[in-house]
C-alpha cells in the first residue's frame, strides 16, 4: 500500500477515535451504540488498511439502521450521501442524523410492549424483535416482569392470528436466546435447536448486548470487546476472529406458529 494512502487511513482511524471518546453519562443508548461501532470500525481500518466507508458498510449495522432497502448496496444514493459527508462532518453526529432520518421514513411496525414483528407474506414467516420498553426497575426479563412479557406476546400473536392468517413459521435472530430468562417466554420447540450466526455484524441484536437494561451502555463489556479486537494480529484478522471478540453470539431459532398459539392460549 502506498505510504500516502496508509497515512490517510491512519488519519481516518484517528479521527474516528478522537470523535468517539467515551462520555457515557451524557449519551443515550442509541448514540453510545453508534459510538461503539465507530470505534470497532476504526480498529479494523487501522489493522487492515481498508477504507472507513468499506468497513462501516461491512462491519456495522449502519446501512440497516438508516432504513435502507435490501439487498445492501454501497451505491445506494442515501448511503453514498452518508459516505460523502464523513470527511466534512463530525462522524458520530452525522451518523446519528442518518439513523434518525431513517426512522422517520421507515417507521417500525406496531409495538407490543417490548416486542414487535415483521411478516413476510411470500414465505409466510413471522420474525420476532425485542427492545427494552419496560420502565420497571426489575429489568425486562426479570422473574417479576415475566407475566408482563407473556401478556405482550399473547397480544402480539393474537394480532398475528387475526391479521396474518396464512403465517406458518416463527423465527428469531438474537443474542438473547443465550439467556434462559428470554427462552422461557417461548415454546420449548422453538428454542430446542439454536444455530449460531457468527459473522452477522449488521444485526442490531449483536450490538444490543452492550446496552444495559436501564438504558446505559455496559462500559466494561465494551472495553473488553475492543481490547480483544486490538489483540488480533493484523495478518490474522478475519470475520470469524472478530466474531470471537463478542461474548454473546447471535443464535438463530425457528418453529411452528401453532406452538405459539397453543402456549399463549390463542384459539
Amino acid at each position: 500500500m502506498p505510504e500516502d494512502e496508509r497515512a490517510y487511513l491512519a488519519a481516518e482511524a484517528a479521527k474516528v477515535a478522537a470523535e468517539t471518546e467515551p462520555n457515557e453519562p451524557r449519551r443515550d443508548g442509541q448514540r453510545a451504540i453508534l459510538d461503539l461501532q465507530l470505534q470497532f470500525a476504526a480498529e479494523i481500518v487501522e489493522k487492515t488498511g481498508k477504507s472507513l466507508p468499506d468497513v462501516l458498510f461491512e462491519f456495522t449495522r449502519f446501512y440497516k439502521a438508516f432504513g435502507l432497502p435490501k439487498p445492501n448496496d454501497p451505491n445506494n444514493a442515501i448511503w453514498k450521501e452518508y459516505v460523502d459527508g464523513l470527511n466534512t462532518h463530525p462522524i458520530l453526529d452525522w451518523t446519528l442524523s442518518f439513523m434518525e432520518r431513517g426512522k422517520t421514513t421507515n417507521p417500525e411496525n406496531q409495538q407490543f410492549g417490548c416486542f414487535r414483528f415483521d411478516y413476510e407474506e411470500e414465505t409466510r414467516n413471522v420474525k420476532i424483535h425485542f427492545g427494552n420498553n419496560d420502565p420497571s426497575p426489575h429489568g425486562p426479563l426479570s422473574k417479576e416482569q415475566m407475566d408482563e412479557r407473556i401478556k405482550e406476546l399473547t397480544a402480539m400473536f393474537g394480532y398475528i392470528k387475526e391479521h396474518c392468517k396464512d403465517a406458518k413459521t416463527v423465527e428469531g435472530n438474537s443474542w438473547l436466546y443465550n439467556r434462559k430468562e428470554y427462552r422461557r417466554l417461548f415454546p420449548d420447540s422453538y428454542t430446542k435447536i439454536m444455530e449460531p450466526d457468527l459473522t452477522n455484524f449488521r444485526s442490531g441484536s449483536l450490538w444490543g448486548q452492550f446496552v444495559k437494561s436501564e438504558g446505559g451502555i455496559d462500559t466494561k463489556a465494551k472495553a473488553e470487546m475492543l481490547q480483544k479486537v486490538r489483540d488480533i494480529p493484523p495478518d490474522e484478522l478475519t470475520a470469524e476472529r472478530l466474531a470471537d471478540c463478542f461474548e454473546n453470539k447471535i443464535q438463530m431459532v425457528r418453529g411452528s406458529i401453532e406452538d405459539f398459539y397453543k402456549m399463549y392460549g390463542i384459539a
